[in-house]
């Protein structure tokens, strides 16, 4: 028993390094949105606006510029609002949230993405799973939107055997699984969500194939 219990308390530290991590990791990601996107259009936008006060004749055209770079910072605030503080759970379904992501990902990115719930009842998910799910759904929409050049996507959850099985599939590029373990830090944001659950989480791919995530959460039988 006391065994059972070190490897517990072990267990538990492990989950909490790791979710230490990925909060430190996140908050890089934001830091980088802030300063590479961000921050370049806002000093584009001083320059026009500088050059707008300088030079009459090409006062409009400036500013017109100055507009459109103003709409693309607010765009991207909005994106990283979305990512960071996703809508609430008691006023929108996890259905719902996925849905609007797909229909994100189909307007921003041109990537057309099919959502379907098999089974599920979200009434018996607590909040904090749900979530879970859906931060690791959109953990890896935003890896498909950037790497995968893909032209479709898919996103299944399904109950079966007392246990959450997520799908998430592509038609991209593909990657090397070895490669994309070592390198790639959204998939270990990923695992560690998972890993609170004592779920599984694998990758399968081949160059030009495509991608699958397959996430697998035990609810137990109670």
């Amino acid at each position: 028993q006391q065994a059972l219990t070190n490897q517990a308390i072990l267990k538990h530290k492990i989950t909490a390094k790791g979710l230490l991590q990925e909060q430190e990791q996140e908050k890089q990601v934001l830091g980088n949105e802030l300063h590479e996107n961000i921050s370049q259009m806002l000093a584009s936008v001083k320059l026009f606006i500088d050059h707008a006060l300088e030079n009459e004749a090409e006062r409009e055209t400036l500013l017109k510029e100055s507009s459109g770079y103003l709409h693309g910072v607010i765009s991207e605030i909005r994106k990283l609002h979305r990512d960071l503080v996703p809508l609430p759970m008691e006023t929108f379904t996890l259905l719902n949230m996925v849905q609007q992501e797909a229909e994100n990902m189909l307007q921003v990115y041109d990537i057309k993405t099919a959502v379907r719930f098999t089974n599920i009842d979200e009434s018996s998910l607590d909040a904090e799973l749900k979530l879970s799910i859906f931060r690791i759904i959109q953990e890896q929409l935003n890896n498909i939107q950037r790497h995968s050049k893909a032209a479709e996507a898919a996103i299944r959850l399904i109950y079966k055997n007392f246990a959450l099985q997520l799908l998430i599939d592509d038609n991209g590029i593909g990657v090397d699984i070895h490669e994309a373990k070592k390198e790639g830090l959204g998939f270990k944001r990923i695992q560690n969500r998972v890993q609170v659950y004592n779920g599984t989480c694998k990758m399968a791919s081949e160059i030009n194939g495509g991608f699958r995530l397959s996430i697998v959460i035990p609810l137990g039988n109670a």
